[in-house]
């Protein structure tokens, strides 16, 4: 079954969107949001599907549920007709959007000790219960009445706490309600920053920022995708500039090199040796000995061919 995308009525005052359920109103139906969910369960009496996990939900259960990860919460018990329990209580929910913590941590590099826990929700996570796990869910479902920097303190402070609690990763896949055309839109975007800035210093974080997914995240879908690694692609593209510049003028190779983006000619050197099988030199030396001003084939050469889809 396809799972349903849910669109939250989001306000600009706060990333951190927060709801009381009751738990007769938590959908049962397949569906998934493209923010995480982070969700305390203090009495609901039922099972939770997420991806190819299904199990019972304990009294006092906090799960955290990555952004696209397909989830369904099914009542096991039902009221009689008419008759409405005060033990149905409430499920509180804290949504935020998934750049929101790696954008985070470019800025407050404090907070990279949440990237394990935060990467690790993409198979679903609910933490063992105990008493620290029932003073988090409270802090939860305090989170609603709280806004401004207090919201946010008390938000970042529930993240710290919870990456200190054991938890069970549910899902044994990542697959998701997440299309494979929003991975391409991901990717296009990544690779269109990497092309257009690729002779300036590129960092990780940064282009998996603008991909919305966690470093490590990032890491693993390029190179399942493309069939290598971030940085041996942005080497590619400097060194396919580099062959450009270095047959059609006479600037130094190391002038070449920095505007191409490589930091120091020894790196250079390394890169384009292992590309071209040939020093900058011995590639100029090359073209200009041919005088019909043909420069051999870079695609081949470089490789290139690797980075396409697998």
């Amino acid at each position: 079954m396809k799972p349903k995308k849910e669109t939250l009525k989001l306000t600009t005052k706060t990333i951190i969107q927060c709801f009381h359920t009751a738990h007769q109103s938590l959908s049962d139906s397949w569906h998934y949001y493209e923010e995480y969910e982070l969700r305390y369960c203090p009495d609901f009496k039922g099972e939770v599907h997420i991806g190819d996990y299904c199990g019972p939900v304990p009294s006092s259960s906090i799960f955290l549920i990555a952004p696209n990860l397909a989830r369904s919460w099914v009542r096991t018990t039902e009221n009689p007709p008419g008759v409405k329990s005060h033990h149905d209580g409430l499920s509180c929910a804290a949504f935020f959007p998934g750049s929101a913590i790696s954008n985070a941590q470019r800025l407050f590099p404090e907070l990279n000790n949440l990237t394990s826990m935060m990467d690790d929700a993409r198979f679903g996570l609910r933490f063992d219960l105990g008493p620290e796990t029932t003073e988090i869910g409270t802090a939860i479902s305090q989170l609603k009445e709280e806004n401004g920097c207090k919201r946010l303190c008390s938000f970042l402070t529930i993240l710290d706490r919870l990456r200190h609690v054991s938890y069970q990763t549910l899902s044994s896949t990542t697959d998701t309600g997440e299309s494979q055309s929003q991975r391409c839109e991901a990717l296009d975007r990544a690779l269109d920053y990497i092309n257009r800035n690729f002779d300036q210093a590129i960092d990780l974080e940064t282009v998996a920022g603008v991909a919305c997914m966690s470093p490590s995240h990032f890491c693993r879908l390029f190179k399942a995708t493309f069939n290598t690694g971030l940085i041996d692609y942005v080497n590619s593209l400097r060194t396919q500039r580099m062959c450009v510049l270095l047959a059609r003028t006479n600037r130094s190779v190391s002038a070449i090199a920095m505007e191409t983006g490589f930091t120091n000619l020894s790196n250079c050197n390394r890169a384009f040796k292992a590309r071209m099988k040939m020093s900058p030199s011995k590639y100029r030396d090359k073209c200009w000995a041919k005088q019909d001003d043909q420069i051999p084939d870079l695609r081949d050469a470089l490789g290139m061919a690797r980075v396409q889809p697998v």
